[in-house]
Order: C-alpha cells, then sequence, then structure tokens
C-alpha cells in the first residue's frame, strides 16, 4: 500500500485554481505556486521581488496593502486560511526579524524587511492544508499521526496563532 502524497495532491489543487483565474490575480498565484514547491524563501528570489512589486513594497515602507495577495490565497484555498494570512500581515510588524542563522533577531516596523517571513507563513498555511492540519486535535491527541511534519516554521505559525487567541481547523 503506498502512502499517500499530500504535498502532490496539493501542488496539483493550486495548479488547478491558479489556471481558474486571470490576470494580476493568476500572476500572483503563479508566484505562490512557485514558492510552495520551493519553500525555501529569502527576500532576494525573484518572485517575491515581483510579489513586492505588485504590492507597492518599497524600502523603509511602515504599511502595505496586502489585499491583492490575500483574495488570492482566498482563491487558492479557503476563506479560513485568508483570515489566517490576513492576520499573520497585519501583524508581522510585531515580531523580531532577522537574517541568517546567526543573526540577533531585532524588532522593525519597515515591513518591506518582513515580506520573506510573511510569505514563509503562507507556504506553512498551504502546507497545513495540504496535510489535513487540525488544530485541536493536534493538541487534543497525544498520537497525532503528522507530528514529523510539523517542522521548525509551522509551528511558529501555531505558536503566533496561539498566543493571539485564534482557533483553527484547516481543511
Amino acid at each position: 500500500m503506498s502512502e499517500r502524497n499530500y504535498y502532490d495532491e496539493y501542488l496539483e489543487h493550486l495548479k488547478k485554481r491558479t489556471a481558474e483565474l486571470i490576470g494580476q490575480q493568476q500572476q500572483i498565484a503563479q508566484y505562490c505556486v512557485h514558492l510552495y514547491e520551493h519553500t525555501y524563501i529569502t527576500n532576494s528570489d525573484d518572485e517575491v521581488d515581483q510579489l513586492k512589486q505588485i504590492l507597492g513594497v518599497k524600502t523603509d515602507t511602515k504599511s502595505v496593502s496586502f489585499e491583492p495577495l490575500i483574495e488570492v490565497v482566498e482563491r487558492l484555498s479557503d476563506k479560513a486560511t485568508a483570515d489566517l494570512f490576513r492576520y499573520v500581515t497585519e501583524h508581522a510588524t510585531e515580531y523580531p526579524y532577522s537574517v541568517g542563522y546567526t543573526r540577533r533577531p531585532y524588532r522593525t516596523s519597515d515591513i518591506s524587511l518582513h515580506i520573506a517571513p510573511i510569505l514563509s507563513q503562507l507556504i506553512s498555511l498551504f502546507f497545513l492544508n495540504a496535510y489535513e492540519f487540525d488544530l485541536h486535535t493536534y493538541l487534543t491527541e497525544r498520537d497525532y499521526p503528522l507530528t514529523k511534519i510539523i517542522g521548525y516554521k509551522k509551528k511558529r505559525l501555531l505558536f503566533i496563532l496561539l498566543t493571539h487567541g485564534i482557533t483553527i481547523k484547516l481543511k
């Protein structure tokens, strides 16, 4: 018996939904799918630069509208995931920012420095959806079957959501 390939199934789902979009939404969705395929995101990625241009992010930007990206997230997944991502974008500057393994984190209100972490959280949400993660079950069952896929970034995302009283059930 072969094990279900959640990642590939969700990738196909994302590609199918992307094909249904048109114009700028399709372009944003293609960048999201590319980031999902490659999982490791840095501010120097071409897709990140393209998304920054679409969203109008410039250096020393205090705020930016993520609505075009949030709308695409809703079209690619569902409203609950889009709402969670909206929360992440609205509160990103409240969390420390750092680059590299050995660099100490610091806080900054410059949203342009938080783009890669925000997109990383988006990809984490996509992974949680792909693996049909259920937070309530994860927290209440001792031997949750997908514990091995809940890596550092996904745990960080869950911590952020839990510390702000957000309850989720991703499907």
